[in-house]
């Protein structure tokens, strides 16, 4: 399958006046930052995404393109915003369709980088989109890799069962309800108990520290707490207020402080600002523990959803036979090969994990449905 030749724009997005005025002053105001400013790479980073918020896509593009040019070589060689923008223009080709740009961009993220798996399991819904599923499902044994085991991607095994009933493999895609049952299963029916009574914003910030702080902290409590750490503007929340905690706990130890109105007044101010990080930290949690909670709900329902058409396939292959008409599974030939680039080396997969093979791995699929 090719992607088509021109695929339509994304479904424009419907901006209130006061919102597309201040996208248009954003825009504006980036544009006068000079190339001199060390601020500069951040003023074509922020206009591309403004651009993008406004639907300007081609626009966009070539802004992001600009910073990838100026992250090449010189003062700013290979500075962070770079991959930023390599992950962007990923994520626009995808959104029109032009699956090979956006694998060829995903591929730019460095193996080093922490959002390098993220950009694995993204690039595995281009392959899929290109009907490369040996490749798709070569990327989820990477993600699923003992390496890996704390890593958080559910919708890895929507991609497995999805990929196995576009071929007819219909065990396996059975076979990955049970996985996922098991992997997140808990997770989901934990985040249902944790959400379901109502609690206040303190008490969900306390369960997180008592998640991290846990020294005997299970699988379960692990991926709970990244669920809630991958939110950035809550890790900052929780940075602040611990180091709240720990400026109270100074000025209460404080011996020129001991006893006097200061101490008293500067108690009460530590103690309100805390209070409120802590409230807006907890806030954030809730909704961050909830949306996980109704993704891996949703997840469960489309994996049922395959379950169902899988069985409803059997199921007509059952009677069909009995009607006495020829029915079977007829499948095509492995799409295999050894060959590879002149920097690589073939070697079967036998179970075993090495890190130099991560991310290279490729499955051999036989294809065919039933006729």
């Amino acid at each position: 399958k090719k992607p088509a030749e021109a695929a339509p724009a994304p479904k424009q997005r419907k901006l209130v006046a006061d919102q597309k005025e201040a996208l248009e002053k954003c825009v504006e105001n980036a544009s006068k930052v000079k190339e001199t400013s060390p601020l500069y790479l951040k003023s074509v980073f922020l206009r591309g995404s403004c651009l993008y918020a406004m639907a300007e896509f081609e626009k966009s593009v070539a802004a992001y393109k600009d910073v990838i040019k100026l992250t090449k070589a010189g003062k700013w060689k290979n500075h962070p915003l770079r991959e930023e923008a390599f992950f962007t223009l990923a994520r626009v080709h995808y959104e029109f369709q032009q699956f090979r740009a956006a694998i060829f961009y995903y591929n730019k993220i460095s193996r080093d980088s922490p959002a390098w798996l993220d950009s694995l399991f993204e690039s595995s819904w281009a392959y899929f989109r290109l009907a490369d599923y040996e490749k798709a499902l070569g990327n989820m044994v990477t993600i699923q890799a003992p390496f890996f085991t704390e890593e958080y991607f559910p919708e890895a095994l929507i991609l497995k069962a999805v990929t196995y009933y576009e071929n007819c493999r219909y065990p396996e895609a059975l076979g990955v309800l049970g996985e996922f049952e098991g992997q997140y299963g808990p997770l989901r029916d934990e985040l249902d108990r944790l959400t379901k009574d109502a609690k206040t914003p303190e008490d969900y910030y306390a369960l997180l520290k008592t998640l991290e702080n846990s020294k005997n902290a299970t699988a379960l409590t692990k991926r709970l707490s990244k669920v809630a750490r991958k939110d950035q503007n809550l890790s900052l929340k929780a940075v602040s207020a611990r180091e709240l905690e720990t400026e109270e706990q100074k000025i209460q130890k404080s011996a020129g402080l001991k006893d006097s109105e200061l101490q008293k007044e500067l108690l009460t101010l530590v103690q309100k600002r805390r209070e409120e990080v802590v409230k807006s930290a907890g806030a954030i949690a809730r909704a961050k523990l909830e949306a996980e909670r109704d993704e891996l709900k949703s997840l469960s329902s489309q994996l049922f959803r395959i379950k169902f058409e899988v069985i409803k396939r059997e199921k007509e292959g059952l009677e069909a036979s009995l009607r006495g008409e020829k029915q079977g599974s007829k499948l095509g030939g492995y799409r295999y090969s050894t060959a590879v680039a002149d920097t690589e080396l073939y070697w079967p997969f036998d179970g075993e994990y090495w890190r130099d093979e991560l991310g290279t791995y490729e499955y051999t699929l036989s294809k065919g449905c039933r006729q």
